[in-house]
């Protein structure tokens, strides 16, 4: 993975960056289950609320005011009428083909804490993915602009006064603003009425939709995410045939734009031959940040008892903690087996 990375910046895979909430892991690796989330439930709040550019400006943007109350103009009007009120009738699942991003790990995996889904190439082919008629979802590159906007003029409503999905699809849907570029985001979009529980009053729902761990081709653990995460998704996944990575967050070297703290990941493989300090299911979140030297050096300096450890006469009570904390691990994992 990481010789693709070097020669290409994306991976030909889809990536879904996942926090390391419960309800999130336990959602998608024992319930089966995936969010597409709501225009309404998204962290930007220029998204999807374009600048309507009108073909002359008069008074679309007045309101209008009568005994006490301020009526909406008619800028108001239309963009609640026919932008809020429909684009939340959708949900949407964000993708990316980076899996490396230092800042995206940040916001959309807690802080490195979560995980980040490498999906099969094919996965939009499985039936999870399909809508009721057998038909897929429209899965689209995001376009990013300068100035995020259209024209009113460019769309009109149909014969039941709303504006169809496909005028607004490329308007809005696949658009945003350059501020996230470096996110190289794709989209696929499905109506949330296929959901029973579908409440348009209610904008920060959470609606689930069925989820095969067959989409996923490997798993890359976040730097900082808890050993019982890992175990508990390894076991969850262990009738599936996927691959298991972790991420690396080198300290002293520099991403590809230039800024400090490279994402270097390690297969479940690699981490036994290249770099035997890290194991991936033992490993405490700050193990996994480390020096470029660190990941290099292969050698480990075997010793008979841990008095024989150079700085344990400094601080004895942390190296003998730290020995049968571990030790506890081992025997714990080795019981579960």
């Amino acid at each position: 993975m990481n010789e693709q990375l070097i020669e290409n910046p994306e991976l030909v895979n889809f990536c879904k960056y996942i926090s390391d909430s419960p309800s999130v892991i336990s959602g998608i690796f024992e319930s089966h289950k995936i969010r597409f989330t709501q225009p309404a439930a998204l962290n930007d709040p220029l998204e999807f609320n374009p600048t309507i550019k009108y073909h002359t400006i008069n008074t679309q943007y007045t309101k209008y005011y009568l005994n006490g109350i301020l009526l909406p103009s008619a800028d108001d009007w239309f963009r609640i009428k026919y932008i809020i009120n429909q684009i939340n009738l959708y949900g949407i699942l964000s993708l990316t083909r980076i899996p490396n991003s230092f800042s995206m790990w940040n916001l959309y995996s807690n802080g490195h804490k979560g995980a980040v889904l490498v999906l099969k190439p094919d996965f939009y082919k499985h039936s999870c993915m399909l809508s009721p008629a057998g038909e897929s979802y429209k899965l689209e590159k995001v376009t990013y602009v300068n100035e995020y906007s259209f024209k009113l003029d460019d769309v009109a409503p149909d014969d039941n006064d709303r504006i169809p999905l496909e005028q607004v699809y490329d308007k809005i849907f696949f658009k945003k603003s350059s501020r996230w570029k470096d996110e190289r985001e794709w989209r696929m979009v499905r109506p949330l009425h296929e959901r029973d529980n579908f409440d348009i009053k209610e904008p920060q729902k959470i609606y689930l939709f069925d989820f095969s761990l067959d989409c996923i081709e490997a798993i890359i653990f976040g730097a900082m995410m808890s050993v019982k995460n890992k175990i508990f998704i390894k076991d969850c996944c262990k009738n599936h045939k996927l691959s298991f990575w972790q991420a690396i967050i080198i300290r002293n070297e520099n991403d590809r734009d230039g800024r400090t703290g490279r994402i270097y990941l390690l297969s479940e493989d690699e981490l036994k031959t290249k770099s035997p300090t890290f194991q991936l299911e033992l490993s405490e979140p700050m193990a996994c940040i480390a020096d470029k030297e660190q990941i290099q050096y292969k050698g480990t300096l075997p010793i008979k008892d841990i008095s024989e450890h150079p700085y344990f006469d400094v601080d004895k009570e942390y190296f003998l903690n730290y020995y049968n904390r571990n030790m506890g691990k081992q025997r714990d994992q080795h019981n579960s087996v």
